[in-house]
């Protein structure tokens, strides 16, 4: 691990901490080393995606080899507006977003923001993990898959 430490500032649409939506493997790999694990979701992905357990990431990559959507989970801090996202108190964390302007859409699944390029996960009221997606991501996911419910 070169560029990161557990706690990593957010750019919507931008990056997770150094990793640029728009980097591929290759850079990836340059800049983190290699991953903890790498699997495949789907058996038509071209990618694998990457596991980086000892910093908190999961790492999807699109079609065509760019990084598209990013998964926190503990150790990883991300940081954005100077809000730890990880943040257990998750209706603290939403409730400090909307304050600053920011909507959210709630869901099955947690909280969206199109806004931010953030999601919340929270299974049985709890948060799981905060992701970040690259602008236009859940578009075209939802072109190919029907709207999330």
């Amino acid at each position: 691990m070169s560029a990161m430490n557990d706690k990593f500032d957010v750019v919507s649409y931008g990056r997770v901490g150094c990793i640029n939506f728009g980097d591929t493997r290759d850079e990836i790999f340059n800049k983190l080393g290699q991953p903890s694990e790498s699997f495949r979701k789907f058996k038509e992905e071209t990618f694998p995606r990457d596991i980086y357990s000892n910093l908190g990431l999961y790492i999807t990559y699109s079609s065509t080899g760019f990084v598209e959507f990013i998964e926190a989970i503990e150790p990883a801090t991300p940081m954005l507006h100077g809000i730890n996202l990880l943040d257990p108190n998750y209706k603290q964390t939403i409730a400090s977003l909307q304050k600053m302007g920011f909507e959210f859409h709630q869901d099955a699944s947690g909280y969206e923001s199109r806004a931010l390029g953030i999601g919340f996960y929270i299974p049985d009221d709890e948060l799981a993990n905060v992701c970040f997606f690259r602008k236009g991501y859940y578009d075209e996911y939802n072109a190919k898959n029907g709207p999330q419910k």
